[in-house]
């Protein structure tokens, strides 16, 4: 694959991975040639890149089909307030008896819950029996639908971390559950959309989000109590100085821990109203640098294996001097994925590419080390 600039699109160019609206409706599919109408159809969506054919290697782990659903369920609760009456007239009876039969439920009395079980456990049966599992796909979302894409995002991050820790199937699902839904109060702050830095007194109600999601999700059926814990939990700090409660180190629960990481790296990737987006790399180092101190030690170190440090299509500057693309990442040595070498080839300055194994042997001479990633993602 190749991560292309929509603005690039000339057309003719083999959609590597579905593309889809923030409520999960698709734009392109996977394995089509792109149209001039499917690249304004994008931009009109305001998705600044999708995925091409070419030598880079995502390991996006989750079904795309999946993926799309969970944003129709989520995006209908966000716009709704969870209205369940509004969820039943979005799916046949064939759908719903789908949903409750995944619940070992019978009849046609839906509540979220179910749907969110439904699609957590969707997702965990790739997760299943697996280890060193990477997730290094940036997806496709626009800014103005930032909440909707940023949960779906933070629920794939901590499902895999929770899976690479060793954790218990119950477990795993349950911090999916919980992560699928836990920011959707922050749709109420329109001031968090603001392009300047909040004042004071709305940073005081903004950090009101975890407690009023806590309060309503607790009370859908089917939610696990420690799935609605993260939406309580996910800004505390392991060093105590996180917020509603102050909660330090071992009285944060396990699920919430391991949200607050993926929350904050996958906030830090989004472009925002108010700054640019970080690049994979800055937000990687900013999660190393803060474990032990607001980030729990031992999920920082499984997260920072499970997200890589570069994302596959990233341009690099290597030591020699060249440019490298991202191609592969591997859960044993984040931060030496392999790369292609940029080469120049001739007189009318035709880039030609040569793969170039990155091993951690050939990284520790030195000319062919990472310095910064290149460019910008979004």
């Amino acid at each position: 694959m190749l991560r292309t600039w929509v603005s690039e699109l000339t057309g003719g160019e083999i959609n590597a991975l579905m593309a889809y609206t923030y409520d999960g409706r698709e734009l392109v599919r996977q394995g089509v040639e792109i149209t001039p109408r499917m690249a304004e159809k994008l931009k009109e969506q305001k998705i600044s890149f999708i995925y091409t054919d070419g030598p880079v290697k995502v390991s996006e782990i989750y079904d795309r089909n999946i993926i799309s659903g969970l944003h129709k369920v989520i995006a209908c609760f966000v716009e709704t307030d969870g209205n369940s009456t509004e969820i039943l007239k979005r799916y046949n009876d064939a759908e719903i008896k789908n949903f409750l039969s995944a619940n070992n439920e019978m009849g046609r009395a839906i509540a979220y819950g179910h749907i969110l079980k439904f699609y957590a456990d969707k997702m965990y049966e790739v997760l299943r029996g697996k280890s060193g599992i990477i997730y290094d796909f940036i997806d496709y979302r626009d800014m103005e639908k930032y909440f909707v894409f940023h949960m779906v995002n933070t629920c794939c991050m901590s499902m895999a971390t929770a899976q690479n820790m060793g954790l218990d199937a119950a477990a795993v699902i349950d911090a999916g559950i919980g992560t699928m839904l836990y920011d959707y109060q922050m749709k109420n702050m329109n001031f968090s959309l603001k392009s300047e830095i909040l004042k004071p007194l709305e940073m005081e109600k903004i950090k009101e989000h975890t407690v009023k999601a806590h309060e309503y999700l607790r009370s859908v059926y089917g939610i696990p109590s420690r799935s609605s814990a993260i939406a309580l939990q996910h800004h505390e700090r392991y060093n105590g100085s996180g917020y509603p409660k102050q909660l330090s180190g071992g009285n944060i629960l396990l699920l919430s821990r391991i949200a607050a990481v993926c929350d904050v790296y996958d906030s830090m990737v989004s472009q925002r109203e108010h700054r640019p987006a970080y690049s994979p790399e800055e937000a990687w180092d900013y999660i190393k640098m803060n474990s032990g101190i607001i980030f729990d030690p031992e999920i920082t170190e499984v997260f920072l294996r499970t997200v890589p440090k570069y994302m596959p299509g990233d341009i690099v500057e290597l030591t020699c001097g060249k440019r490298g693309l991202v191609s592969e990442n591997y859960s044993e040595r984040p931060e030496n994925p392999d790369i292609i070498i940029f080469e120049k080839t001739g007189e009318n300055d035709i880039i030609g590419m040569k793969t170039g194994k990155k091993s951690d042997a050939v990284a520790a001479k030195g000319d062919f080390q990472i310095l910064r990633t290149a460019g910008r993602i979004r």
